[in-house]
């Protein structure tokens, strides 16, 4: 679409009717109509990938990981996943802060074909457990620094989820979290 015929464009709609005012702030040349192609986010996140392996995705306190570093990572998230036998139908629960654990384990769990139920960390221990049960999280992923371990311990003694993965920020060079719980199905990354 050419300038001219953007232009002409945003006019007719402005003229069309005030029904859609913001038209008016949009700049020269962006089609107000355009529409993006059908597709998923795991084929964007794939595309990102390839498009930009080497550039830096994520940086994290000093830590730089690439499009082909994150893709790598949830690729290996993917297959542990599904060697665990998740995949489609089943969710996993995600109780992380901004951390590089969070877009790792999320591209991860859809990659798996599972899918993704997000959990705040200001959530509070009824609410945490309660969307876990009703969401039918098998999984839980969190960290081992506090209040994320005691939790996440808790919500896996009580039955709340299956098994849980703890994440350590030390492998982003980040102070080292407690140990995670001696119980079955407690695992690192």
């Amino acid at each position: 679409m050419t300038k001219e015929e953007s232009s002409g464009r945003l006019a007719a709609a402005g003229a069309a009717g005030r029904a859609r005012p913001w038209l008016r702030h949009y700049p020269a040349g962006l089609d107000p109509d355009w529409q993006p192609r059908e597709t998923t986010l795991t084929a964007l996140f794939l595309a990102l990938v390839e498009a930009h392996g080497p550039r830096p995705a994520i940086e994290y306190y000093g830590t730089v990981i690439t499009y082909a570093e994150l893709g790598r990572r949830a690729a290996a998230v993917a297959e542990g996943l599904r060697r665990r036998g998740l995949g489609k139908g089943q969710t996993v629960a995600l109780y992380l802060p901004n951390t590089p654990f969070h877009p790792i384990f999320f591209f991860g769990v859809l990659l798996s074909g599972a899918r993704v139920a997000h959990l705040s960390p200001l959530d509070a221990v009824r609410e945490l457990d309660f969307k876990c049960r009703d969401s039918e999280a098998r999984v839980l992923v969190t960290l081992t620094a506090e209040p994320f371990l005691e939790r996440g311990a808790g919500l896996l003694a009580e039955g709340a989820v299956a098994w849980a993965v703890f994440c350590d920020e030390a492998l982003f060079g980040r102070e080292a979290g407690g140990a995670p719980p001696a119980a079955d199905g407690a695992l690192t990354y």
